[in-house]
């Protein structure tokens, strides 16, 4: 622990606050992980406000809704405790399995199915993996479509795997 020198003597200097994970995430990464724990707690709970069919409308993302629900129903139905265990909002860092989601999202923007394939199936059980390929492939087109680009962290994913 520094100490820094006042008039009125001796007083702790405390270290900066570290910078949390989810701060340097974009805004497209950010909204996507909210989407799936929205979506989630939505499906868990039915007295839960249904908040992101507006949401999407209001970010001109209108034509990615139904493939983006596919994909948090078919998360909701076959993995239910993997995604949203966190509160709601961007609070904790992203979970692997969310991170995983994203990288499979941008890898899918990039053009890369193959590495996409294997984000998913890092965290998914085989089956569930095979099935959200093609809805989570139409929302990453559409997504990308309106702008919302996601950026390739290889670094982040938990297993390595080559882009080509």
């Amino acid at each position: 622990m520094s100490v820094v020198l006042r008039c009125a003597g001796a007083v702790p200097l405390e270290a900066p606050p570290a910078r949390e994970p989810e701060a340097e995430l974009g805004f497209a990464e950010r909204f996507l992980i909210w989407a799936l724990r929205r979506h989630m707690l939505e499906v868990r709970d039915p007295t839960a406000a249904h908040l992101l069919c507006d949401a999407f409308c209001a970010a001109g993302l209108t034509r990615t809704w139904d493939a983006f629900d596919a994909c948090g129903n078919l998360l909701a139905a076959a993995a239910p405790g993997l995604i949203g265990r966190q509160d709601s909002a961007m609070g904790p860092a992203p979970s692997a399995p969310e991170i995983a989601l994203l990288q499979a999202t941008a890898l899918l923007q990039a053009g890369a199915p193959a590495p996409a394939a294997h984000a998913l199936r890092s965290v998914l059980p085989p089956t569930l993996a095979r099935v959200m390929a093609d809805p989570l492939a139409a929302f990453a087109r559409g997504y990308a479509d309106r702008g919302y680009l996601l950026p390739i962290r290889l670094e982040l994913m938990q297993a390595p795997c080559a882009v080509h």
